[in-house]
């Protein structure tokens, strides 16, 4: 059974078949020797085995929770009744900047109408796991 194809398994087909036309091209000028030929067919042999990865199927990827949106929708849902108590209003405030980890703000030729694009922090609650 062949291994799962990896993220470099493209990039390293594309170095190998580089490697090959090389060799190829020192071939058509006379320049073969019999190392040549020896790189040449280990070359070959490494271009099967990556396209046989490649061919088994896409990368595995973690599974997205299938619940994922109730569960961030939840979670805000309760921070945002916890800003307007004032005993939980600090604690509440925290959590909704650890909810954020980036802030990308895009200018614009005209004042508002400039883009933000918020990037989520809790990226482990993409993963499937129990609820």
């Amino acid at each position: 059974m062949a291994a799962a194809p990896s993220a470099s398994d493209g990039a390293g087909l594309e170095k190998v078949l580089k490697a090959i036309s090389g060799l190829v091209a020192m071939a058509e000028q006379g320049l073969a020797t019999r190392a040549v030929a020896d790189k040449l067919l280990a070359l070959e042999a490494q271009e099967d085995v990556l396209r046989v990865r490649l061919a088994a199927g896409p990368i595995d990827m973690p599974d997205i929770h299938p619940n994922i949106s109730e569960i961030y929708r939840r979670k805000v849902e309760r921070l945002a009744e916890a800003l307007h108590q004032p005993e939980e209003r600090d604690e509440a405030a925290n959590a909704i900047r650890a909810l954020i980890e980036r802030v990308t703000l895009t200018p614009a030729a005209r004042r508002g109408q400039g883009d933000a694009t918020y990037a989520s922090g809790e990226r482990h609650l993409l993963v499937a796991s129990p609820v």
